[in-house]
């Protein structure tokens, strides 16, 4: 009964998002992206708090939510592709869990987007659903229906990236973020 119930949970929390992963990219090709620390907002007029920490770390937060992301950008083959998780280290109110934004964080998962910072702004397009059921092979679990996870090690995520990097249906839509204003230690520079 708990473990229909979690399966029942993941597949609701899960539903909608660019289909998440139980292994992120790995410390390899990390980088750090002058100027992506800042705030941003979105042309749906959602607010976005991007802080760049020790490690070549991020973490962002968005206005009227409570949870909190942490990401790494990883280049591969020229490519910028940041690799999100839950920061467990700053949430300690999981009433956002359910949100269609953070959701799919509920379970330990990393999820992939392709980024793109030019002046003041920033595209963001997640991995796609309908290209990682295409390409991802057995490195695909389905909770049933049409929601999937990710279960390859980070050297099977990695040489998926690849693929997709070279593959310009591999993404969604980019979403344009424009720069509100630069990070407070940005400023004084």
């Amino acid at each position: 009964m708990i473990r229909a119930a979690a399966l029942v949970l993941a597949g609701v929390a899960l539903a909608g998002c660019s289909t998440p992963s139980l292994s992120g990219l790995g410390e390899q090709g990390r980088v750090e992206v002058e100027g992506l620390a800042g705030v941003w907002q979105s042309d749906g007029d959602a607010v976005f708090m991007i802080e760049a920490h020790e490690g070549r770390r991020y973490t962002y937060s968005m206005s009227g939510a409570r949870a909190v992301v942490e990401f790494h950008v990883i280049e591969i083959d020229g490519h910028l592709i940041a690799d999100s998780t839950l920061a467990d280290d700053e949430n300690d109110d999981w009433s956002d869990a359910m949100d269609p934004i953070f959701g799919a964080y509920v379970i330990p998962v990393h999820k992939f987007a392709r980024v793109e910072l030019r002046g003041d702004e920033l595209y963001y397009a997640d991995l796609s659903d309908g290209w990682v059921t295409d390409h991802a092979g057995p490195g695909l679990a389905s909770l049933g229906g049409e929601v999937h996870v990710l279960t390859s090690g980070s050297g099977g995520i990695r040489e998926l990236m690849r693929r997709a990097v070279k593959d310009a249906d591999a993404f969604n839509t980019p979403i344009t973020l424009r720069r509100l204003r630069p990070a407070p230690n940005e400023e004084d520079e």
